[in-house]
């Protein structure tokens, strides 16, 4: 069973790029895009209230063409047209690498705001197998990554053309 909190950051220590976490209230599945707009503004995606004691695939795209897309179990939940910035490091820092932290973020960025949690919120549930890939996949694709059997226990290696890494 999942507790409300943050289960993935992205971000350097000057900023916030993603944010995935649970609402308090109901378990939502919600994405925080911290300065995603044009105009400096942030972006809530709200998603679908995620079941107790169950598995689901989560995936999150992002692309210039599509902007920012949400899915559960390879459905869209959510999405926004107005997410056209993703790497929104301002000011001199545009070249700091950023850092992908599974749980609790601890870093130096500010990535509060996302809609219903705060950051200081433990996740309290279980994630399993985590890709990143350098580009935006397609429905096809998400469909099959979340149709396929569980893989390699504890792997680092890519498996897919354009997949930079992979965690399970």
């Amino acid at each position: 069973e999942t507790q409300p909190g943050i289960f993935l950051t992205v971000a350097n220590p000057y900023t916030c790029l993603l944010v995935l976490g649970f609402q308090n209230d109901s378990n939502t599945l919600v994405a925080y895009l911290p300065n995603a707009t044009a105009t400096g503004d942030s972006v809530n995606i709200i998603g679908p209230q995620m079941p107790s004691n169950a598995w689901v695939h989560v995936a999150f795209t992002w692309s210039t063409e599509n902007r920012a897309k949400l899915y559960t179990s390879s459905y869209l939940q959510g999405a926004s047209g107005e997410a056209s910035i993703l790497n929104n490091a301002r000011g001199d820092h545009n070249s700091s690498p950023m850092t992908i932290t599974l749980g609790k973020y601890n870093g130096a960025a500010n990535c509060e705001g996302i809609q219903g949690i705060s950051t200081s919120q433990t996740f309290m549930g279980s994630l399993d197998e985590m890709f990143v890939f350098a580009r935006e996949l397609q429905e096809s694709e998400l469909i099959k990554l979340a149709n396929q059997p569980r893989r390699i226990e504890r792997a680092v290696v890519p498996r897919t053309k354009n997949q930079l890494t992979y965690y399970s």
